[in-house]
């Protein structure tokens, strides 16, 4: 059970409810500042230093994708209208990463005219999408269900690895004798 208080009263949050239509977001900034320092700050080792990527499809409000930014974070972007948001917004070249599978070329274009970094991940055959991107990782498989089956596994692979590199953890069939 979550026992950590919540940053405001119950009576702060029926004088918003009275003020603004429900249902409504509310967002801590000072704690997402808090936070985002915390995370970078946790990989201060990194030779060359560190550069988070956020998500923008975990959170694609402006407003947090600003404070994120203004923290030090890039966007992470897998369709256009991400693509769309961040350019809006003002972010352009190295801080957006563009990766994706299943998407159009034209996709990767744009986020090639943005000078974000791209990579797409693909099957045999590549096609238009694998000469937009600047990076290609290649599954040995045309069926996209099982294209993407395979990014996930190789992305659990290297999820692990740097669980077992940044923090010194290792899962039990990790185990070799």
């Amino acid at each position: 059970m979550n026992t950590k208080p919540t940053p405001f009263t119950h009576e702060f949050a029926e004088t918003l409810a009275a003020k603004y239509p429900t249902p409504f977001y509310l967002y801590d900034e000072k704690a997402i500042r808090l936070k985002a320092r915390e995370f970078r700050a946790a990989f201060d080792w990194v030779p060359g230093g560190f550069k988070n990527f956020f998500a923008v499809k975990a959170l694609p409000n402006p407003h947090i994708l600003k404070i994120l930014r203004e923290e030090g974070m890039g966007a992470d972007c897998s369709s256009l209208p991400e693509l769309i948001l961040e350019e809006k917004s003002g972010l352009t070249g190295e801080d957006i990463i563009f990766t994706s599978n299943d998407t159009t070329a034209a996709e990767f274009v744009k986020a090639r005219e943005l000078g974000a970094r791209t990579i797409a991940m693909v099957g045999q055959v590549a096609g238009a999408v694998g000469a937009e991107a600047e990076m290609c990782v290649t599954m040995p498989d045309s069926d996209p269900a099982r294209v993407q089956e395979h990014h996930l596994a190789v992305l659990h692979v290297v999820c692990r690895q740097l669980d077992a590199i940044d923090l010194g953890t290792r899962h039990e069939d990790d185990q070799r004798e």
